[in-house]
């Protein structure tokens, strides 16, 4: 009996350290409170990928651009695509992945160049014709007549614009596929180039926004250019994923060819001119 009694007693005591156990291992881990800066376990920040700020993934759904939302309206599609190249090109460059197709892109740099360079135009003509309409203020509003060539610039003004727009219109394809070719080569021989042709296009093409600057009179066409290679630097590493400074180097690679070819066929002509000359002199 006594027996019975001390293995019953045991097994209780056996039954209590188990319910004991169980419970302990029931009980919710306690979280020790997250300092500033300090991420939750488990959680990388974005930040910490890669050695040149976040990156979004390839996985990563982005929005598409302003231009490229079907059935967005035209001008404020135009307007807001233009908007957020000048303020912040690294986001719409980021952006430029969410859709495909080099229509609508080639379709933006020409609208971009085409009005960029219609309202230059418009702010010089202004600017010319500035002191002859305050002489006409001044003079209780007899206009003077203009001088003969300002009229005939202003007779063949309209011609000017029209033909200027359907230059445009014909050339800006050409040399944005020419560029294009040129740039992304360039990125396949410095073993830069790991996305297609039509990205190195696309983002050639939203460079253009670069042409805006020509709204400044009179400097505006010195601002373009140096302004467009730099929206290029900055879609080559968004959209290659390569250092700035290398996508510097592709930028201005072909340029600084060009440049070099230009100055040796130069030297090369003076050089035969001397030679020619020396001939001559000598006979």
């Amino acid at each position: 009996m006594d027996e019975r009694n001390e293995g019953d007693g045991g097994s209780d005591i056996e039954r209590t350290g188990t319910e004991a156990q169980q419970a302990g291992a029931q009980q919710p881990e306690v979280q020790q409170p997250l300092m500033a800066g300090q991420s939750a376990p488990g959680n990388v920040p974005a930040q910490q990928i890669g050695d040149g700020g976040s990156q979004p993934d390839a996985n990563e759904s982005v929005e598409p651009l302003p231009w490229e939302v079907p059935g967005a309206p035209v001008v404020m599609a135009l307007f807001e695509t233009v908007r957020l190249f000048v303020l912040d090109p690294a986001a719409g460059f980021t952006r430029l992945g969410a859709s495909r197709g080099v229509a609508r892109p080639m379709t933006y740099a020409v609208l971009v160049s085409a009005l960029s360079s219609v309202v230059m135009l418009a702010l010089i003509a202004i600017v010319l014709q500035m002191p002859f309409m305050l002489s006409a203020l001044s003079a209780g509003g007899d206009q003077p007549p203009l001088p003969g060539g300002l009229r005939m610039t202003g007779l063949l003004g309209i011609a000017g614009v029209v033909g200027m727009l359907v230059l445009i219109v014909i050339m800006t394809p050409i040399m944005l596929l020419v560029s294009s070719g040129i740039l992304h080569l360039t990125l396949m021989i410095l073993s830069l180039a790991t996305q297609g042709f039509e990205t190195t296009l696309r983002l050639v093409c939203y460079a253009a926004t670069g042409q805006v600057a020509q709204l400044v009179p009179f400097v505006g066409g010195y601002i373009a250019p140096p302004w467009i290679i730099v929206l290029q630097v900055i879609g080559i590493t968004r959209t290659h994923r390569c250092s700035t400074g290398k996508a510097t180097l592709a930028a201005l690679l072909p340029m600084i060819l060009c440049c070099g070819l230009v100055a040796g066929i130069y030297v090369l002509a003076i050089i035969m001119f001397l030679l020619v000359a020396v001939g001559g002199s000598s006979g």
